[in-house]
């Protein structure tokens, strides 16, 4: 039996946020195109009994068997796509790929396994305020950052995409203080480990040899808007190849401080969130030797419009508008209440949208029920509504795209809600 996603909950912890990202990918345009697609579940496997429409039209409903796949023919890109798994529909506009990948728990295919070994080289036990951190290559990521001791895990790693990847484990000595990495110390890694999802492994020992060399760069942060909560934090360090995470928030810097990086840098995040509710994140890389700065805007971009907060009486298909925000790529509009949800990818032109009469899917608004509903709007990362459906990212909402970013900028709308007329 697989496990949950040991990373699953990164995105919130890192933002604060219910934010969750796919990995980057893209498609075609076009004439007429066969769609042949999959549906995958909450653990990336494939779904059996998902429905399926095209373009909002009913007669195109499909229901996908053991394998999880679905067929349109001459279909003509930019298209849309409605899928539903048990309680939670998603639609993406927009599309042009030939491949979709849909992933109804809204995280991909997402591998994980739980690894365990021995540190050597420092002299164990570290003093205080001493730490290993755990990293590896090739995009495989560890959710438990830090040891100790002379021993780790076992700790869950994953990754996106194939079953079995190759990475090199890596490890790396640093000391924090007064909320800083002051110093990094050992780095090692293990080449060449295949990594087979859902398969446990033990005495992956990692033997720290090298000290590691560093590079800095001054951090400044201004809040403009979004001045009631705001922090700017390591958000990935970059060492021998290897990427490290540190979670969001642990480890605030304050602005105009002097940051020691390993020699491949990493990215730092800023956010903050308005009187209101609405907030703002930026994922910038570092500039080695210079300054990485930092600025929100000074006035909040992105703002729920319609239905108005608290509004009674509101259609079973209401419009859904908000402000726009230039540059946007795509668009994450998310509605829940009943026992159901619903997860809306749109292209970053659209700042209003019809919600659909979902009666064929069997899942649509219900009568005098509270609904509460945000927006999210992205851009950098190349991300648009066909990376949502890219079969590379798992065809999935995940957190592994928004920690691998280089360059990323999101707002997300205050959450309010509306009940609909009986």
């Amino acid at each position: 039996m697989r496990r949950p996603r040991p990373l699953a909950t990164f995105a919130a912890a890192l933002l604060g946020i219910a934010l969750t990202l796919a990995a980057c990918g893209g498609g075609g345009g076009g004439g007429p195109i066969t769609v042949s697609g999959q549906v995958l579940d909450n653990l990336g496997a494939p779904m059996s009994g998902a429905k399926v429409v095209l373009n909002g039209v009913t007669t195109s409903l499909v229901t996908t068997g053991a394998d999880g796949k679905f067929t349109f023919s001459s279909v003509t890109p930019p298209y849309a796509l409605a899928v539903r798994g048990g309680t939670r529909l998603i639609e993406i506009h927009g599309l042009t790929r030939a491949d979709p990948v849909v992933a109804t728990g809204g995280a991909g295919a997402v591998r994980s396994v739980k690894l365990s070994g021995l540190f050597t080289g420092p002299t164990f036990p570290l003093p205080s305020g001493q730490a290993i951190l755990l990293g590896a290559t090739n995009g495989v990521l560890a959710s438990t950052s830090s040891g100790a001791s002379g021993g780790y895990g076992p700790t869950g790693f994953g990754w996106l995409g194939p079953s079995t990847i190759t990475t090199d484990l890596s490890a790396l000595q640093v000391t924090a203080s007064s909320g800083l990495i002051a110093s990094y110390g050992l780095f090692g890694k293990r080449s060449n480990v295949q990594l087979q999802d859902g398969v446990d492994e033990t005495g992956l020992d990692i033997a720290l040899t090298t000290p590691m060399t560093t590079k800095s760069t001054t951090l400044t942060y201004a809040a403009g808007a979004y001045t009631t909560t705001g922090a700017m934090s390591y958000l990935t360090l970059k060492g021998g190849g290897a990427t490290f995470l540190l979670l969001g928030g642990t480890l605030p810097i304050a602005s105009g401080a002097s940051v020691l990086l390993p020699d491949g840098g990493g990215t730092f995040l800023a956010r903050g969130q308005d009187a209101s509710g609405n907030s703002a994140g930026l994922i910038r890389s570092a500039v080695l030797g210079g300054t990485t700065s930092f600025a929100l805007p000074a006035s909040v971009l992105l703002k729920s419009s319609l239905p108005a907060a608290g509004a009674t009486g509101v259609s079973k298909t209401p419009i859904l508008s908000w402000t726009p925000v230039s540059g946007a790529t795509l668009y994450d509009v998310q509605l829940s209440g009943g026992g159901q949800s619903y997860v809306f990818f749109l292209p970053g032109d659209t700042s209003t949208f019809s919600f659909p009469d979902l009666s064929a899917l069997g899942i649509p608004l219900t009568g005098g029920t509270s609904y509460d509903w945000s927006v999210t709007a992205v851009m950098g990362g190349g991300f648009r509504p066909d990376t949502i459906a890219d079969p590379a990212g798992g065809g999935g909402l995940n957190e592994y795209a928004l920690v691998l970013a280089q360059d990323l900028t999101f707002y997300v709308s205050a959450s309010n809600s509306f009940t609909t007329a009986p």
